[in-house]
C-alpha cells in the first residue's frame, strides 16, 4: 500500500509541472491581440529644430499619436500655424523656445512671421 502511495505520488509531481509548462506557453490569441494593441499605442516623439530660417526637416513622416516639437535653435522669433484653419498654431517662440503638438493627421505648415521662406509638412503614415 505504501508503495503504491509513494508511485501515485511521484507520477503527480512530474505531471504538474508538466501541465504547468503547457499551459503557461500555449498561444493565447487574447495576449497576442493585447501585445498588438501595446505596440500600436507607443507614440514616438519627433523634433523639428528652426534655424537659419528653415524648417529640419522640411517634411517629417509621423504615425498618428505622435508628438512633434518644434524647438527655435535661430536667432531670432518664429512660429508653428498650419495652414489648415483653426488646426494648430504656436505662441511666437523666442530662440530657446519649443512647442509640441500631437499629431492626428498631415499637415503642412509655416512661419507667420516669414511666411515665404519657411514652411514645413507632416505625413502622416
Amino acid at each position: 500500500m505504501k508503495i503504491l502511495v509513494a508511485v501515485l505520488g511521484i507520477r503527480v509531481c512530474l505531471l504538474f509541472p508538466i501541465l504547468f509548462l503547457f499551459s503557461c506557453s500555449s498561444p493565447n490569441k487574447k495576449s497576442t491581440a493585447n501585445q498588438t494593441e501595446m505596440k500600436e499605442n507607443i507614440h514616438k516623439v519627433d523634433t523639428v529644430t528652426i534655424n537659419l530660417m528653415k524648417f529640419n526637416p522640411e517634411v517629417l513622416d509621423v504615425t498618428k499619436g505622435d508628438t512633434v516639437i518644434w524647438i527655435n535653435k535661430g536667432l531670432v522669433a518664429h512660429t508653428v500655424k498650419s495652414y489648415q484653419p483653426d488646426k494648430f498654431y504656436s505662441d511666437t517662440l523666442q530662440p530657446g523656445q519649443m512647442w509640441k503638438w500631437v499629431m492626428t493627421d498631415s499637415a503642412a505648415y509655416y512661419c507667420t512671421i516669414h511666411p515665404v521662406t519657411m514652411i514645413g509638412k507632416l505625413l502622416l503614415k
